[in-house]
């Protein structure tokens, strides 16, 4: 797993919080380090230096049949749950753009979303006022406005995964884009 930097330019404060909160994901509860090798800061994954997006990986490895696609799938997921099982952290923010290769290796990006689980499900019975995820891929329960839970994560990866395989063929994919670049248009030409 990976912190990931977006392509667009990130405020330095977004950046040292998500130092700060892999940091702590780090340890466990006890203090100890956890042992999730794919755990790193973004800075590791810049451009270049071997550095695939996730569409990448899975057009060079991946997408020649349906056995190769659910090891894709299958990674994620293993990433996802070593992640809540080790860390006791939820990603919160689980796409497509979450996941990045290196030397044949899946990681996991972007944490700073991320929390800790047992703030969520003390929490959990308030809803959020905001969504702050991808909502092309965030679960039902996130669209109610419900704090994000390890489920939720997978539920996010899957989606993410359908969007790789089946972007054209995907409905509410297609309208959403369309409707999220009609409300930039619009809110540029407004300003």
């Amino acid at each position: 797993m990976a912190t990931q930097k977006n392509q667009t330019q990130i405020n330095p404060p977004d950046n040292l919080q998500e130092k700060v909160i892999l940091k702590t994901i780090l340890q466990n509860l006890n203090g100890k380090p956890v042992n999730i090798q794919k755990l790193y800061l973004d800075s590791c994954f810049k451009g270049g230096n071997g550095v695939q997006s996730l569409e990448q990986i899975y057009a060079e490895n991946y997408c020649q049949n349906d056995e190769n696609r659910l090891m894709l799938v299958t990674q994620a997921i293993n990433l996802l749950e070593q992640f809540h099982k080790q860390a006791f952290y939820v990603h919160r923010n689980v796409n497509p753009d979450s996941f990045k290769g290196k030397d044949g290796q899946l990681f996991l990006v972007d944490f700073s979303k991320s929390k800790n689980i047992q703030e969520l499900v003390i929490s959990n019975i308030q809803q959020v006022s905001n969504i702050t995820s991808n909502p092309m891929t965030i679960s039902v329960h996130v669209h109610n406005q419900l704090h994000s839970l390890q489920g939720d994560d997978i539920i996010s990866c899957l989606y993410s995964m359908l969007i790789l395989f089946e972007r054209q063929g995907l409905t509410w994919y297609v309208l959403n884009r369309v409707i999220i670049l009609k409300y930039i248009y619009q809110n540029q030409t407004s300003v």
